[in-house]
This record gives structure tokens, sequence and C-alpha cells, in this order.
């Protein structure tokens, strides 16, 4: 099945074949996740928002109307997904009253997770997409509606900020 197209499979995903709709998720799942990896720079976190949106697709794959553009329109439930539960995280933060003591003592070393959740969500979403998911700079300028231009600004900016995070120890 996975010489259809999304539009033949979108199709029989909404006539209830569920083989139809298990090709569109590994398809789209490393694209999805990271996405998820890049707004929420948490792989758990990622990992579940990334089958949270596969299954709202699932539940949702009747209201697609064009089957063609399955893939951004996945990659839409996936960010509204992952804005959600940093609006969520960021109001249960309000209401911790205290919070534990930080060590003094920091780790010898910073591995990459960390570092790469430290950079602001403009340089982290170009960097996982076009890092982790082998994308090009004009198909992720495309995604974010920014130039190309802009994006390899980005991904040098990204990477400026890694190597001061990862050698400030």
């Amino acid at each position: 099945m996975d010489e259809y197209s999304d539009e033949i499979l979108v199709q029989q995903a909404q006539a209830g074949d569920g083989s139809a709709y298990e090709t569109l998720i590994t398809r789209h799942y490393r694209r999805v996740y990271g996405v998820c990896l890049g707004i929420v720079a948490d792989t758990h976190e990622a990992q579940d928002l990334c089958q949270e949106t596969m299954l709202q697709g699932f539940v949702k794959i009747s209201r697609v109307r064009q089957a063609e553009r399955f893939g951004g329109w996945l990659i839409e439930i996936a960010k509204n997904l992952c804005f959600d539960r940093l609006r969520k995280q960021k109001q249960a933060q309000k209401f911790i009253a205290s919070r534990p003591a930080v060590s003094n003592q920091e780790p010898a070393t910073v591995d990459l997770n960390t570092a790469i959740s430290k950079l602001p969500m403009e340089l982290r979403m170009p960097l996982m997409m076009y890092y982790f998911d082998g994308r090009d700079s004009k198909r992720i300028a495309e995604q974010l509606g920014i130039s190309p231009s802009t994006i390899c600004r980005r991904l040098r900016e990204a990477k400026r900020c890694l190597y001061e995070i990862l050698n400030e120890v």
C-alpha cells in the first residue's frame, strides 16, 4: 500500500480501511515527531504528543477535505496539541508556590537534548526539521512561512548557540 498517494490512502481510511491509515501513520510519523520535538524539546513529551496527534487524525479523518494535503493537516493538529500542552504547563507552573532548591553543582557535560531544549523555538524548530527530519531549507521555509534565507540564518544562529551552550562547562 506504500505506493499509493496520500489522497488515495485518506479516501480509503475515510471508507474504514484501517490498514490505509496505518500506512499514513508510517509515512508521516517521523515528520510529526520532529515538529513535536521541535516545539516541546522533550523526547518523551514529543512521543506522547505525536501519538496523540495520530489518534486525533484517525478520529477526525472524515473531516479532511483536501486529501492530498493530509500531511500538512496532521502537522497542524500536532502544532495545536503541542502549543496547548505548553500553555497548560505554563498555567500549572503559576500555581506552584515554591520550587526545590537548585544544586550549585553543575554536571560536567550537557547532553545534546538539554542543549537543544535551551534554544528559543524560532531556532529550535528549523534545527530539528533540518537535522533530525532531513528536510532542506526550502521545504522548511515553505512549512514555516518564512524565507529560505531566514532559515539559513536561523540554522547558523542555532549552531552557534548550541556550541556556546555545550562549551559553557
